[in-house]
């Protein structure tokens, strides 16, 4: 009732202690999300577009394209990657993914993008912490990697 986005309700809502459980198969955010869409739906109200099939992911190269290409977004990610935003980092990798899948800064940019988030993510949640080491270790075979 506050007018608060989803995603501002995922980062902030926090369990009192004298409730908290342990979150080894499930996380208080995906909780929050899940009520959300089980109450309101899968429509979000922020965007017409959230009503047709083309996702933001589709605009990725042309986002790129339109930066400057891959070199100043790459530049970016690091910068997020410098200041512990793992999470931006991983999305601006991600877009240049979609515009050069061949391009091997931004599988090194997601490979750490991704071990940032494992490290920060406390290794409580076994799906969280599975999908993550997944992710690492596609990523280190793309990068050449086989260790930290």
């Amino acid at each position: 009732n506050d007018g608060k986005t989803l995603w501002e309700l995922m980062d902030s809502i926090r369990l009192p202690a004298e409730i908290a459980i342990p979150q080894g198969h499930g996380k208080v955010p995906w909780i929050v999300r899940a009520i959300w869409e089980e109450h309101l739906g899968w429509f979000r109200y922020e965007s017409s577009t959230e009503l047709y099939s083309v996702p933001p992911q589709a605009l990725y190269p042309e986002w790129v394209e339109l930066a400057g290409g891959p070199v100043p977004v790459l530049a970016r990610a690091k910068a997020h990657l410098a200041g512990g935003n793992a999470l931006k980092a991983l999305h601006m990798a991600e877009a240049v993914d979609a515009a050069d899948p061949k391009n091997p800064e931004s599988a090194a940019i997601m490979l750490q993008a991704n071990r940032m988030i494992l490290d920060n993510a406390g290794r409580e949640n076994f799906s969280e912490v599975r999908w993550l080491e997944s992710e690492i270790s596609r990523l280190e075979a793309l990068v050449g990697e086989n260790a930290r």
